[in-house]
Order: C-alpha cells, then structure tokens, then sequence
C-alpha cells in the first residue's frame, strides 16, 4: 500500500511528502514519509519544546509528559515508563549567530 502511494506522490510531481507521525526530520529520513510536530495556534514556546524534546518517544508518554509540564497531570508510576531510557531537554538550544 504505501509503495503505491508514494508513486502516485511522485507522479503527481511531488518531492516530499509528510506522514502523521510525530517526530524530527533528519538527514535518513525518507523525504516521502517525513515525520512532523502538530503546532496549534495556543502552543506556547515551551509547548512546543517539550513537544519537540519528547517526538521520538510513544505517543502515550508524549502525552502524560505534556500534561505534567503544563500542570495538568500527575507523573506518578506512568504505565511502561522506564526511568533512563529516554531524555527530557527542554532547554532551547543556543547557537547560531547573535544579533
């Protein structure tokens, strides 16, 4: 099925196409599957932080995550979880030029 369609993508004369997956673009990624971070016109920066710090994670823990950084939710034993298998870092990343 999804050989189909991403032909049918390509003959349509498109160069990439983007999955409902959530996640980061990088350089492996296959440009007719690139995952994406939803943005609603409410998010606040640090949503969209968290948001982008925890894409590779499942989506039940991206969940539980945001609702405990926006202080709607408790972490407390979180079903699955495994404590050092995935990072949390919310800080913005420095770099680039500075103005």
């Amino acid at each position: 099925m999804r050989e189909r369609v991403v032909e049918a993508v390509r003959e349509a004369g498109y160069a990439v196409a983007f999955t409902v997956r959530s996640g980061i673009v990088r350089q492996d990624v296959d440009s007719y599957a690139l995952p994406r971070i939803e943005v609603g016109a409410n998010d606040t920066p640090f949503k969209l932080r968290v948001q982008i710090a925890t894409a590779g994670w499942p989506r039940s823990w991206r969940r539980r995550v945001l609702k405990v950084c926006l202080g709607e939710a408790d972490l407390t034993n979180p079903k699955g979880f495994r404590p050092g298998r995935y990072a949390l870092n919310l800080e913005p990343e420095r770099g680039g030029s500075s103005r």
